[in-house]
């Protein structure tokens, strides 16, 4: 089912609202929540459970705050930039926090223990990715498995037939169809600016 501009706009609205720190601005938000890839997530998974999409949004918005930690600013940093960073930590780990609450309270432990290991693998290929240097196909690979990763824990956790096959080509389409939003793929194109992109739009075919 094609699903619509207004409708991925009111999953974000009524999520925010549901979730939302109360003291943190929207600017942030706009940054981490990235409508139409966290709406890949939260459909996939709400088609079982509800509450466990909406844990993985919530662990989502965790990982992509975290992003924007800035891990090498100096002593000399202004106290507003330090503010700044102390804030996305803190917000990070609250929405973290909310994705084991949600499962803990619903008794979802199996769900819970699940997921993890899926949530360390994003974690550490993104280490990979800082600190690793790629040839242009390998790094798009690579950023793919970090925007695919919790939908591949969805499909292993529902026994979702032929997800390899069938459905993973057809996410993997739609997350390079936005790629320019997601930031992961912006550090890449930066990285290497005509070889990514020729090889981003060989793979969208």
């Amino acid at each position: 089912m094609k699903v619509n501009a207004q409708h991925i706009d009111n999953f974000k609205e009524n999520f925010l609202k549901q979730y939302k720190h109360p003291y943190i601005s929207n600017d942030i938000y706009e940054k981490v929540f990235i409508e139409e890839y966290m709406y890949l997530i939260y459909e996939a998974a709400n088609n079982y459970n509800q509450v466990i999409a909406d844990a993985l949004i919530n662990m989502q918005i965790s990982l992509n705050v975290h992003d924007l930690v800035d891990q090498h600013f100096s002593d000399q940093a202004s106290s507003g930039h330090l503010k700044q960073n102390q804030l996305k930590v803190l917000l990070g780990d609250y929405h973290s926090s909310l994705f084991y609450k949600l499962l803990s309270n619903e008794r979802l432990t199996e769900a819970l223990y699940h997921f993890l290991p899926y949530i360390k693998q994003i974690n550490e290929m993104k280490v990979d990715l800082l600190h690793n240097d790629f040839p242009p196909n390998k790094w798009v690979d690579n950023v793919l498995l970090v925007y695919t990763n919790l939908l591949k824990g969805i499909a292993s956790y529902y026994n979702i037939a032929r997800f390899e096959e069938l459905w993973l080509p057809k996410v993997e389409s739609k997350i390079l169809n936005i790629y320019k939003q997601l930031p992961w793929f912006i550090e890449l194109k930066n990285h290497d600016q005509s070889q990514l992109e020729k090889v981003i739009e060989l793979r969208k075919q």
